[in-house]
């Protein structure tokens, strides 16, 4: 077993060498530090943010909070308060007019 496994140096090697060089990299060292503005870059972007129910008003704010150190260029559009679920239970077959309305304005980017 160890025999097989000795190609995978060289790939560990290489893959230190890059993470090394990279690191000396003062641009891609700030990329990996914080957000960094480039020239172009500074428009604010407007983003649809549905935090949901369960788990995921704790995980959209911790999203926020994050950004928000980063200083990145976002303000968000929050919808508090939509889940799934009706207030009797039942399952949300329709999405809110202004939610969809927000994502079409707003757009989906990657």
């Amino acid at each position: 077993m160890l025999q097989q496994a000795a190609p995978a140096v060289p790939c560990l090697k290489q893959l230190a060498t890059a993470c090394v060089g990279a690191w000396q990299n003062q641009q891609a060292r700030r990329s990996l530090m914080t957000y960094m503005q480039t020239p172009g870059q500074s428009k604010e972007h407007k983003v649809t943010l549905i935090p949901g129910d369960g788990i995921g008003p704790e995980v959209t704010n911790s999203v926020v909070q994050v950004v928000d150190q980063l200083k990145a260029p976002i303000r968000w559009e929050r919808f508090d308060g939509l889940s799934g679920a009706l207030p009797n239970g039942q399952p949300r077959m329709e999405v809110p007019e202004e939610v969809l309305d927000s994502i079409r304005t707003n757009k989906v980017r990657s």
